[in-house]
């Protein structure tokens, strides 16, 4: 739903507390919105190019505020959302947010996720040659501050050793891009495998 949608024509808007979410990859919310945030765009840009959350509130005579709830990346956003939680008062002023600059686990995990299909098909390719097989892999990984991917390999407890197996999922994890969070994150991930019956 775009904001145009929520706000524009929306006999409710008077009535509704407005949270908006906003961060510097897809989560941007247009200029020709900034009437409608507590903060210009412009402004919310600066404090995030600085690698800082922001909470900002704008009152409204006889409804709701409006609140902004803003960080650099969209993995980010539940530590400033977090932040606002323990505020005793709704800020006056526009509220900058510390936070840490590498990649949050929930960041990490949305990545591995999406990347299923690519290890279900070397998994698939085992399974052909090995009907049973059953196991772990432990991968583990930098991701360099530009959120690519850099000295994968496998770790004690994996328990799949095929050498064409492990090659394709390294294959998979070493083509992974993650945000570019300007850090190095190092990554410890198990992943367990079993033939679907």
């Amino acid at each position: 739903m775009t904001v145009s949608e929520t706000v524009e024509g929306n006999p409710r808007w008077s009535k509704s507390l407005a949270v908006f979410y906003y961060d510097l990859g897809t989560g941007r919310i247009p200029p020709r919105y900034d009437r409608y945030l507590p903060i210009p765009g412009a402004r919310v840009d600066e404090t995030l190019h600085q690698g800082k959350g922001l909470v900002a509130v704008k009152q409204r005579d006889g409804a709701p505020p409006i609140v902004l709830i803003a960080a650099p990346r969209w993995g980010q956003l539940d530590k400033v959302e977090e932040a606002f939680s323990r505020m005793t008062q709704l800020p006056a002023e526009p509220a900058a947010v510390e936070l840490d600059a590498g990649l949050s686990s929930s960041e990490i995990q949305v990545v591995m996720r999406g990347a299923r299909k690519q290890m279900r098909g070397c998994y698939e390719s085992l399974l052909a040659r090995s009907p049973d097989a059953t196991g772990k892999l432990v991968f583990s990984y930098s991701i360099g501050p530009d959120g690519k991917v850099s000295d994968a390999r496998l770790d004690d407890g994996t328990t799949l050793s095929e050498p064409e197996f492990q090659r394709c999922m390294l294959g998979v994890v070493g083509e992974l891009r993650y945000p570019a969070s300007g850090k190095t994150t190092t990554v410890k991930y198990p992943v367990s495998l079993t033939p679907e019956r």
